[in-house]
């Protein structure tokens, strides 16, 4: 069954074949896409490569994961499926740390978060009171004027 990777940092120089050709002495390229913008056109510096099998997917991660191509050290790992609510219409993308935090924290919850919580929504905001503006003085109306002789036209 066919892997897909995810290849990050990958230069602007680069090229689906370039990238392609990189991961075939690995074993079967099935393909190879780097991501581009779509009002640019130009890389995204990221891309995805679905190899053979899993066993030549695995030697890929290990044989060229920080390694230069291009100019660059690529990182290479397993393509997570997106969750649901990404928004993008792309198919994959990389793999999440293992925390559900995404700040580095803890997963685990206190039997205190629910109480928390709860206080949280009893909160009740007082109405701010209404801003006092000042009165405008209305703006006196123009009487018409009366009308004014152009002067003649030098000829």
């Amino acid at each position: 069954m066919a892997k897909n990777l995810f290849v990050g940092n990958i230069s602007y120089q680069s090229t689906d074949d370039s990238l392609a050709q990189a991961f075939s002495q690995y074993g079967t390229v099935v393909s190879a896409k780097i991501i581009k913008d779509k009002f640019s056109g130009r890389s995204r510096g990221f891309g995805f490569i679905e190899m053979g099998t899993e066993e030549e997917a695995q030697a890929a991660i290990q044989g060229l994961n920080d390694q230069p191509l291009d100019g660059r050290n690529i990182t290479v790992r397993e393509a997570h499926p997106r969750s649901s609510d990404s928004g993008s219409g792309q198919s994959y993308s990389p793999p999440q740390s293992s925390s559900s935090d995404p700040f580095g924290g803890s997963s685990a919850q206190s039997d205190d978060s629910s109480d928390d919580q709860q206080q949280a929504d009893d909160v009740v905001f007082e109405e701010t009171p209404p801003v006092e503006e000042p009165e405008v003085e209305a703006i006196p109306e123009v009487e018409e004027t009366a009308e004014v002789e152009k002067p003649a036209k030098k000829a």
